[in-house]
């Protein structure tokens, strides 16, 4: 579990934009500033690195979270070397959330009209108004700062602990990262007082501050230590709404090559990324379902391919569904076009996750890239990539809509909080448009 988290770290700490690739870009910005307004493609630019921005850092406080988990099943004296590992990973992720929180605010400083404009909601991206203001406000909180830097001391205390860690090989390179984010941390202390007096003037500029959801960012309490609560506090600690009942009643009912769309109504990723639908996993059958398409004995034990922050995996339907909401929509396919699908989607497990989002390279995926790698091509099945300003890719919103606008598919079920039942067919098009309606 330490190997395949580190593991997932150096990978989105890999899908960081670096000022290089913000070069042309940053370098134009004392010309906004001077002209005091964007022009469309400058605003795009600005608004295409922020909600990267967001991304990595949902994606970075998840992982704080998921070592904070392992931190606290491992408490018993016993397993001090597994505390001092899922610390190591959570910290390095902490650490990482800093940099690029500072180097956020940077940019934002650049002018008034850069902060103003990243504080504007911009429904194109998903972004709601005053965003940043909180997010600022978070980064320089004085208890949220207080936080980080006990888990600053602690670092500094279990130091040599720490560095036993690198004799594992596959964890040598988060202990790397460790330390070199670790060395740039006495620039942020000396710069983290001007920033807290520069957000209190810029927050008097803006009159007020929105409350948005306070989600973040208490850092660690690891050995008396703080570490962020990464659900949504409203909605935390409740049973998933689909029942282990109704996923065998699902696993009875899917077919080979079904596209499933799943929800956390908890997750924190649902307050950055736009759309109501986040995530896409491919059924791919059981090994008697598949013998029946595929030539060969099929390996047993999974009946999902899906691309999560750990890979491009075989699971299991009951880790797919673990959610609270979700949607199935259905192929109609030739036994022959299926199989090619089937073997199409087998072919990626294995692969890293890609938190590019990068769709025109297939040696990382994310998941609706699992989708389209699959079925684009095969019985005249085509999707359209959308160009978000720097990357041609598929969001899951616009893999439903190009799905049910084909022949080639339908909407077979559809199960939302609000419903008391698991809908089929005309019935489920018509509550999922209503839904559509009420999130748009």
């Amino acid at each position: 579990m330490l190997v395949q988290y580190s593991q997932i770290v150096l990978d989105i700490v890999d899908g960081i934009p670096l000022r290089a690739e913000m070069g042309d870009f940053l370098a134009g910005l004392p010309l906004v500033v001077e002209r005091g307004y964007f022009l469309p493609k400058e605003e795009e630019l600005l608004f295409s690195f922020y909600v990267d921005y967001l991304r990595v850092r949902g994606d970075l406080l998840e992982m704080v979270r998921a070592s904070q988990e392992v931190f606290e099943r491992n408490a018993d004296d016993e397993s001090w070397n597994v505390r001092m590992g899922c610390f190591a990973i959570g910290f390095a992720a902490a650490l990482v959330l800093m940099r690029v929180g500072t180097f956020a605010v940077e940019v934002a400083d650049s002018g008034k009209v850069v902060m103003s404009k990243l504080d504007d909601a911009e429904l194109r991206y998903g972004l709601k108004r005053k965003s940043f203001a909180t997010l600022y406000k978070n980064l320089t909180d004085p208890q949220n700062a207080i936080a980080f830097y006990e888990a600053v001391r602690f670092y500094e205390v279990h130091l040599e602990d720490i560095d036993t860690l690198a004799a594992d090989g596959e964890m040598k390179l988060l202990v790397d990262l460790l330390k070199e984010e670790y060395a740039l941390l006495d620039y942020r202390k000396r710069d983290a007082l001007v920033r807290r007096l520069k957000y209190r003037w810029f927050s008097l500029k803006r009159h007020s501050v929105s409350g948005y959801r306070k989600t973040m960012f208490h850092i660690f309490r690891l050995s008396g230590c703080r570490i962020a609560e990464l659900k949504q506090p409203h909605l935390a600690k409740y049973d998933k709404n689909v029942s282990s009942e109704m996923v065998r009643e699902m696993e009875a009912v899917l077919l080979p090559g079904d596209i499933i769309v799943t929800r956390h109504q908890d997750a924190l990723s649902n307050l950055f990324l736009p759309g109501y639908w986040p995530h896409v996993a491919l059924f791919v059958g059981s090994a008697y379902q598949r013998s029946e398409l595929l030539a060969g004995e099929q390996e047993d034990g999974f009946n999902v391919v899906e691309a999560k922050k750990d890979g491009v995996k075989s699971r299991l339907l009951e880790e797919t569904l673990y959610v609270d909401e979700f949607l199935v929509i259905r192929p109609f396919l030739s036994n022959a076009d299926m199989a090619e699908v089937l073997e199409r989607a087998i072919s990626h497990v294995g692969k890293r996750y890609d938190f590019i989002f990068d769709f025109t390279s297939s040696d990382r995926l994310a998941c609706t890239e699992v989708v389209f790698r699959s079925f684009d091509g095969v019985a005249g099945v085509s999707f359209k990539l959308i160009d978000k300003v720097r990357r041609m890719c598929l969001p899951t919103e616009e893999l439903i809509s190009q799905c049910l606008e084909m022949a080639s598919f339908e909407l077979k079920y559809l199960y939302l909080n609000d419903r008391a039942q698991l809908l089929e067919g005309d019935e489920a098009l018509r509550a999922l448009l209503e839904q559509q309606n009420k999130t748009s």
